[in-house]
């Protein structure tokens, strides 16, 4: 990889089978010997990868041959009702190209899935998709456990629409992220955060934020604004307005 004014990728990557397993023991010798607390032989993973492909791009041109896959994965918890299963991804790079082909994964019943290419010019044309994740059981598997004693995730869920579009050196991104029945507890406290629907919307030229409304129990803030021209001259502004019932927060 080479930085300077402009950006260069030469990549070869070939390796024989790497399962997942094989991955979740190093990630736990790793942390362990960080002293870094972690979760992870709590796991259970299945599945491997394979891959022998070379990749060369400058952002214009793309040069690529091989291929990458993920096969028969699944991700579960031994106390959490966690499961990830059906987790594929079939990156072909043959021809000069990188076309994405059966990707995705399904997450307690909601899908997300990736789909589309890049071709020998650079032109990226991708989406990905979700529908409805339920963020409690991910949050319980993979957040720290001094986030998880400080707040609470009672329920939350997450649908993510994506698409990019463009040369790799003037992506234009175009997001829609809803998150919907969120409801967070702060320990030691009554106070819980509340919402019905928040909406964020980018495109290649500016970020919205949909005017929604955040209640702290009872007390109600409406939320809303945006950031214009966000690569260029960040024009940014976020409002909100509403009180606050201090007696609903005493314990």
């Amino acid at each position: 990889i080479k930085h300077g004014n402009n950006l260069k990728l030469n990549l070869n990557v070939k390796t024989d089978k790497i399962t997942f397993v094989s991955v979740q023991k190093f990630v736990a010798a790793l942390l362990n010997s960080l002293n870094i607390k972690n979760d992870v032989s709590s796991l259970v993973l299945t599945g491997y990868a394979n891959a022998d492909f070379t990749l060369k791009t400058d952002l214009k041109r793309f040069e690529s041959s091989g291929f990458f896959k993920l096969s028969e994965c699944s991700v579960s918890h031994k106390t959490i009702p966690l499961k990830m299963n059906n987790v594929t991804a079939d990156l072909d790079f043959s021809n000069n190209a990188l076309n994405i082909k059966n990707t995705g994964a399904n997450i307690n019943g909601s899908q997300i899935s990736a789909a589309g290419k890049i071709d020998s010019k650079s032109y990226a044309d991708i989406s990905v998709q979700s529908e409805n994740i339920n963020l409690t059981p991910l949050y319980k598997a993979f957040v720290p456990d001094e986030v998880k004693r400080a707040y609470l995730l009672k329920n939350g869920f997450l649908n993510v629409d994506v698409i990019v579009k463009g040369k790799l050196s003037e992506i234009q991104p175009d997001l829609n992220i809803i998150l919907s029945d969120f409801l967070l507890g702060i320990s030691g406290t009554p106070a819980k955060l509340s919402l019905a629907k928040a909406q964020l919307k980018m495109n290649p030229k500016d970020v919205e934020i949909v005017p929604f409304a955040l209640f702290l129990n009872s007390s109600k803030i409406d939320i809303k604004g945006y950031v214009k021209d966000y690569l260029n001259k960040p024009d940014v502004k976020v409002t909100a307005a509403g009180s606050l019932n201090a007696v609903e927060l005493k314990n």
